[in-house]
């Protein structure tokens, strides 16, 4: 029984952590000005990339910048 209620606590604990948030940075040049997108999303699976559905959807910000 004490075993039982020990796995399942850790298993609860393993799916409470949270997953990381992640901000990918590009800038690009154009005619003279410089274009910055910053993208903040959650990384699921700690490769600094989106790439797959769950991260597509978890973004929470996009911001556009023109300097």
């Amino acid at each position: 029984m004490i075993k039982r209620f020990l796995a399942t606590a850790v298993l609860l604990g393993l799916l409470a952590m949270p997953t990381f948030a992640d901000t990918v940075v590009k800038s690009y040049q154009y005619t003279g000005k410089t274009i910055v997108i910053t993208i903040t999303y959650t990384d699921s699976n700690g490769n600094g990339r989106i790439d797959t559905l769950q991260e597509l959807r978890s973004i929470t910000n996009i911001q556009v910048n023109i300097i």
